[in-house]
């Protein structure tokens, strides 16, 4: 009986209207005296039915019609078998919903997509973009209540296809065909001109964020108020944290401004200055933090029973310096209070009150670490 029970395997995540099931190992005696209760969110009781699937081998099953926790009770012989009651939560993929119309991308330049997922039940939203074969890194963040985007940075002028799944099933319109183009080949050079001492101000800063992504093309772009300005009387220089300079490339906009590309490869704090005929500009020097998501480690795991002290760590050292938050959700969907300490090296310590897989969320820098989630 004992050799049995530890053979139980519960799924945690159900699409509305599939089979949900719990298989476990046994006879055809110890069938007979097993019963199965499931509560549906609504209060409502599900009936369920055993069925073989293999010799020694029975499945649980039940089909859930509403999104939601369902609470699962299994019994032998008229006892609560010991890691019951379960819950089960039901989604419905298809009532995930893009609110961003479909557009071109630009080679270097952040595409969005976000999705409406608040109808749709509990569940993660996982990313999967592609070009020939190659996988592109992308990123999934909470932006508002209900609502999730997704980003990526497009590398080559070609289609991208990108999958978009919701606990593993996939959204309506996935795959979705990104036509990507590389503006380089568009770009044409203005004219140097000459520019007169009376232009005291030709210049101001048009930062569109200040917390990038380290090996991704970033930008800003100088405004020139509608002036011709020669861009060899233009300095760009930006400094990394170890004090090593960053290539810049210039290159001419419409309405006379220009477009600073760069590519920062060190995560932390980078001095941009921007000088003209030898003068620093207007918000010169400003700065941008560039941090590595990648770079998060999750480790030291310290697994305790129900009511004991659990604790992992979270090493931030090599992802730079900007604002983390770390988030404990229990097998059945609640968030577990948990105890945050250290700086760069954080010391994540909790207490389960229940037993089964703990989901651990982290964010930083407002992007949500990607990959499925971390179980405990």
């Amino acid at each position: 009986m004992e050799e049995m029970l530890a053979e139980f395997e519960r799924q945690q995540f159900v699409q509305i209207r599939t089979m949900a099931g719990i298989t476990f190992k046994g006879t055809a005696e110890m069938v007979d005296q097993f019963s199965t209760e499931i509560i549906a969110p609504s209060g409502s009781k599900l009936s369920a039915k055993i069925r073989e699937m293999r010799p020694g081998g029975y499945c649980v099953e039940w089909k859930p019609t509403e999104i939601g926790s369902h609470l699962v009770e299994v019994y032998f012989a008229g006892n609560l078998i010991p890691g019951f009651p379960s819950v089960v939560k039901v989604f419905d993929a298809n009532k995930v919903k893009l609110l961003t119309q479909l557009g071109r991308a630009e080679v270097g330049e952040l595409y969005e997509l976000t999705f409406l997922v608040d109808e749709a039940g509990e569940g993660r939203l996982e990313v999967v973009v592609e070009c020939e074969g190659e996988t592109i890194p992308s990123f999934v963040e909470r932006r508002k209540e209900g609502q999730l985007t997704t980003t990526f940075t497009p590398r080559v002028g070609k289609k991208h296809l990108v999958t978009i799944t919701f606990n593993d099933q996939h959204v309506p319109g996935s795959p979705f065909t990104i036509q990507v183009e590389d503006m380089e080949e568009r770009v044409t050079r203005i004219e140097e001109t000459v520019v007169t001492s009376a232009v005291t101000k030709p210049l101001s800063i048009n930062v569109h964020t200040r917390h990038l992504q380290i090996d991704q093309r970033q930008w800003f772009v100088l405004e020139t108020y509608g002036g011709d300005i020669d861009s060899q009387n233009l300095q760009i220089q930006i400094i990394a944290p170890n004090g090593i300079g960053i290539p810049a490339r210039l290159v001419s906009q419409s309405g006379g401004n220009f477009r600073v590309e760069w590519t920062p490869t060190t995560p932390g704090r980078h001095r941009v200055e921007v000088q003209f005929a030898g003068r620093q500009i207007d918000g010169s020097p400003f700065f941008v933090d560039v941090f590595d998501l990648l770079s998060i480690r999750v480790n030291n795991f310290q697994q305790g029973g129900v009511g004991e002290d659990a604790s992992f760590n979270v090493d931030l050292a090599d992802a730079g310096s900007l604002e983390s938050s770390i988030r404990v959700v229990s097998p059945s969907g609640r968030n577990v209070k948990c105890s945050v300490g250290g700086d760069y090296l954080k010391s994540v310590t909790y207490v389960p009150d229940e037993g089964g897989p703990h989901n651990i969320y982290i964010t930083y820098a407002g992007f949500e670490l990607p990959g499925k989630s971390l179980f405990t």
